[in-house]
């Protein structure tokens, strides 16, 4: 991904990976040409479980992924 001026300009690769895992969750993504639209289809692709555990690591400065207690993987079966 390449920023500049507010402005996107992602790989034909990172742009379908995007859209895969936003289909996966329910969302469609047709353009990203800013950097909010990035940032929005960044999170709506991220498991619900793992946007838990961010927000707790931000708000508490630590969650279970980051002491190590779980790896991703387990995160998401929880």
């Amino acid at each position: 991904m390449i920023e500049h001026a507010g402005k996107v300009r992602l790989t034909q690769a990172e742009f379908r990976r995007l859209q895969r895992h936003n289909a996966q969750r329910g969302y469609a993504v047709n353009t990203i040409k800013t950097t909010a639209e990035y940032d929005a289809a960044l999170v709506q692709a991220c498991a619900p479980a793992f946007l838990a555990d961010l927000l707790q690591a931000l708000e508490t400065g630590t969650s279970p992924l980051v002491r190590g207690e779980v790896t991703y993987e387990q995160l998401l079966k929880d």
